[in-house]
């Protein structure tokens, strides 16, 4: 029964881990609402597909652990088996975490009427293409997102 409860536990943890920061421009995260943005109006000149790199944090590799524990213990019977399965099962789930969370994107690149070029990676939400009139959204902390002008 403590297996099977194990199990259940690392299978929730993975699925929060698959719970990831979106990266659309469309989506803002509690702690962005109600903040100021800068706002600049520009002309896309260039977008190109790149793939945003998904996160490894310690909820899969907790998961993994738990999951390779549990599996490699009960197959081998043994104290050193579980070890080296809950080693195995952490860096699977780490790696199964990072695939999960990852996505493809756009490099936008926004012609400001300012004369300053900005190039934003953000995911593909949105599709822009050369001659799109936009606007973007600025933070202090160089944060950034494109949108279309309405």
């Amino acid at each position: 029964m403590p297996t099977r409860f194990l199990i259940l536990l690392a299978m929730c943890s993975l699925l929060a881990a698959c719970a990831h920061h979106s990266s659309s421009p469309d989506v803002y995260s509690r702690s962005q609402a109600r903040k100021p943005y800068t706002t600049q109006f520009g002309e896309v000149t260039g977008v190109r597909t790149v793939k945003i790199e998904g996160e490894a944090t310690w909820v899969g590799g907790w998961g993994g652990y738990i999951v390779g524990t549990a599996v490699a213990g009960q197959a081998t019977n043994s104290a050193v088996g579980a070890a080296v399965g809950g080693i195995a099962g952490a860096v699977a789930g780490q790696a199964v975490e990072k695939a999960a969370t990852g996505e493809i994107g756009l490099e936008v690149e926004v012609m400001l009427d300012n004369g300053n070029l900005l190039t934003v990676v953000q995911s593909e939400a949105i599709h822009f293409k050369p001659g799109d009139k936009v606007k973007v959204l600025r933070r202090g902390n160089h944060e950034a997102r494109v949108q279309r002008r309405y």
